[in-house]
């Protein structure tokens, strides 16, 4: 081999090590294409949402309250989320939309906090499938407690929620699920949109 040309080398390697060096040409290119955005720094999850027939300037750009909440609880916008889902929606009566719905509002769905309309509201609260926000009186302020009724915080007349524009109906109802995982980081967010309001 010590003999052989730069040339002669390189047909040799190829002729013998030509499998062997696809493959590890394959496997670097599969790391670093499919798994280094699997391996990035992932956002942590502070709350979650469910908006249902939320406006399309929700459905376009929901940064607004993700990033206000983030600061207000205290997180890092760099590493912490608010997740918002807007896909949800009473407009459309198709079967796959109702059996999201029905995922978005039922005690399996993933969801810290619903916001609704009262009809939506009303079906599902008869089944059971809000905590009620009298239970959370002492980690919500006295703003937010003068909106509360059961299970529903009524956002009708909050002036941050108004601003946002993510709803577009009236009223509108803020309902935290049986289901949610963290209630008393949910009740800080209420207390987010309620702070400084004037009862």
């Amino acid at each position: 081999m010590t003999h052989l040309s730069f040339k002669q080398r390189i047909e040799y390697f190829w002729d013998y090590y030509r499998f062997h060096a696809l493959v590890i040409i394959f496997c670097i290119v599969f790391f670093c294409y499919f798994l280094s955005p699997l391996l990035a720094e992932k956002k942590h999850p502070l709350l979650s949402f469910a908006i249902i027939d939320s406006t399309q300037t929700a459905k376009d750009d929901s940064s607004a309250l993700s990033d206000d909440l983030v600061t207000f609880l205290n997180g890092d916008i760099a590493t912490d989320v608010i997740s918002i889902d807007t896909s949800g929606g009473t407009y459309d009566s198709s079967s796959s939309s109702t059996i999201k719905l029905s995922i978005l509002l039922s005690s399996v769905g993933e969801n810290d906090i619903i916001i609704c309309n009262k009809d939506l509201y009303e079906q599902y609260d008869k089944k059971g499938a809000f905590i009620d926000l009298n239970e959370l009186s002492d980690t919500l302020s006295s703003e937010a407690l003068s909106h509360v009724s059961g299970t529903a915080c009524d956002l009708s007349s909050c002036s941050k929620w108004i601003a946002y524009g993510y709803t577009d109906y009236s009223p509108v109802y803020l309902c935290i699920p049986v289901s949610c995982e963290q209630p008393e980081q949910a009740a800080k967010a209420i207390n987010y949109l309620f702070s400084g309001e004037v009862n």
